[in-house]
């Protein structure tokens, strides 16, 4: 043992799991007994405020019950039918290889890829690629994939799965557009996927495809041992109480029983927590929706839980120490909401933290541009010329542009400054321009996106920019400058609410530091 809380211990094994689950980011950079000392000071921490809410009777507050009470009976339902199917869930190789075929996993593809901004470019590279050019002359400078074999689950996106992973060899899809990118792909190879390879993947989904009709089954086991018995007409008569909403069954509503068993019953409050647990919607065929939650989910869910009561599996000790474990970690939750209730921020208190703090409130940088980007300085010149003599440089861009990115909407885009690559020229001339003004011709390098390699020329005014901008207005960000002060003002009331209680709880703690110091010669940190 290493400390004593009250009648409570924490022992050196306790320890060791503590800091088994901390993250490197939250160790304590101490080492030795200090550093057994800062964790043992976290574990006294936590059984002080566990002590607390219970003194307080937060662990029977109704909202933390009935989360405590769905979470052990799930978690009992859980353990009991793992038992149930052991050896009575059987998977032949002849169901692996059906489910295998019937899920296209019998074999996996080899493909490559190609990025551009636009339809127009991504048709064309479908037009030359299905011409005969060869891929690396079409996909200059952008990504390819030609080592990795892929199962047709794994392809991401999943369309890709419907307009990739059934091409032939050699041959090339239509533009595929997602994430603001259109994709153009090429099936490289394909090849067969031995069942072995993925036995523990199929083997898992064929169980849970057989698992719903033999949990029915098992239920209809068991529904005699325990004396089962359901209240037709107060389960019939759920439409009705779920159909004024759940926020208007009353106190009384909710006591009513529904089903009965040996040892107890389960009432309309119970059945509500289902729904609430399983995130259920009953919309406008609810009669319909009742009849199969009670008879899918409710019903089987109700004896099987009373069926694992009576295995023992709620008494055993593996469960009871998960369970110690989830009611502390809800009842210290519970305690920190209710230290914290009282906590308000105004908008003074806002205001303040923004204006000593301005740089949180600087928006990203970014600059939005529209551009001509041609391939040779003079023909950015006489496009810069007829600019300046009235012609509309929008259509210019729509017609003469190189670059992707804005081709579509008169050469007008968007730029962080962190995209470097592939308009890091484009940037550092942007920094110190005028709104408005047009720059120009500037020699680009682009070293990333299609055009990397290759030297262009630009002209270009810049419409709107962040660089160098100060903070927003504050009625922009108000609600971000309030969540902040309301974080620092929690995490500073709540640690003095935990120093309040250390001296409250002094008389009642006892370090045993011999044990300490024994435990950091075991095991040195």
């Amino acid at each position: 043992m290493l400390a004593h809380v009250g009648d409570a211990t924490i022992t050196a094994s306790e320890m060791t799991e503590f800091i088994g689950r901390l993250t490197d980011e939250r160790k304590t950079t101490q080492e030795g007994v200090d550093g057994y000392l800062d964790y043992l000071q976290n574990l006294i921490d936590k059984e002080v405020l566990v002590q607390e809410a219970h003194k307080r009777g937060l662990h029977k507050a109704p909202a933390v019950w009935r989360k405590l009470k769905s979470e052990k009976d799930r978690r009992a339902v859980k353990d009991f039918i793992r038992r149930q199917t052991r050896d009575k869930i059987t998977v032949t190789d002849e169901e692996l290889r059906a489910h295998q075929f019937d899920t296209k996993r019998n074999y996996q593809v080899q493909m490559r890829r190609l990025l551009v901004d636009t339809e127009e470019d991504a048709q064309e590279a479908v037009r030359r690629l299905r011409a005969g050019e060869p891929f690396g002359h079409v996909a200059t400078g952008v990504q390819s994939d030609s080592s990795r074999y892929f199962l047709i689950d794994e392809l991401d996106p999943p369309v890709l799965a419907e307009m990739i992973f059934p091409l032939e060899v050699g041959e090339v899809s239509e533009p595929v557009f997602y994430a603001g990118i259109y994709g153009v792909y090429q099936m490289m190879d394909r090849q067969a996927v031995e069942l072995e390879e993925i036995r523990p993947l199929l083997e898992q989904e064929v169980m849970a495809k057989k698992m719903p009709e033999f949990v029915k089954r098992t239920a209809e086991q068991f529904a005699d041992e325990i004396d089962f018995e359901a209240d037709e007409e107060a389960l019939a008569g759920m439409v009705g109480l779920l159909s004024r909403g759940l926020e208007n069954i009353t106190a009384e509503e909710h006591s009513r029983a529904l089903l009965r068993y040996r040892d107890g019953r389960f009432t309309v409050q119970d059945y509500v927590d289902l729904i609430l647990i399983h995130n259920i919607g009953f919309g406008d065929d609810i009669e319909d929706r009742v009849r199969w939650f009670t008879s899918e989910v409710v019903v089987p869910h109700v004896i099987l839980m009373e069926a694992a009561r009576h295995a023992g599996v709620y008494d055993e000790p593996d469960f009871i120490s998960w369970f110690s474990r989830r009611e502390q970690a809800l009842v210290l939750q519970e305690m920190r909401n209710v230290s914290l209730a009282d906590i308000f921020v105004d908008d003074e208190e806002g205001r303040r933290y923004y204006e000593a703090n301005p740089k949180q409130f600087v928006p990203m940088e970014e600059l939005q541009v529209q551009e001509i980007m041609v391939e040779t300085g003079g023909e950015a010149a006489f496009l810069l010329e007829q600019i300046e003599q009235g012609a509309d440089m929008g259509a210019l861009a729509a017609e003469h542009t190189v670059r992707p990115r804005g081709k579509t909407d008169s050469g007008r885009f968007h730029i962080h400054t962190f995209e470097t690559g592939q308009f890091g020229d484009l940037i550092d001339q942007a920094r110190n321009i005028a709104i408005g003004k047009l720059v120009g011709p500037i020699e680009v390098k682009p070293t990333a996106g299609h055009e990397a390699g290759g030297t262009y020329y630009s002209i270009f005014k810049v419409l709107q920019s962040t660089i160098g901008a100060g903070p927003e207005p504050y009625d922009d960000v108000k609600r971000r400058a309030k969540a902040l002060v309301h974080r620092n003002k929690n995490n500073r009331a709540f640690y003095q609410f935990l120093l309040e209680l250390r001296l409250e709880y002094e008389p009642r703690i006892e370090i045993l530091t011999a044990n300490v110091e024994e435990l950091a010669r075991q095991q040195p940190i």
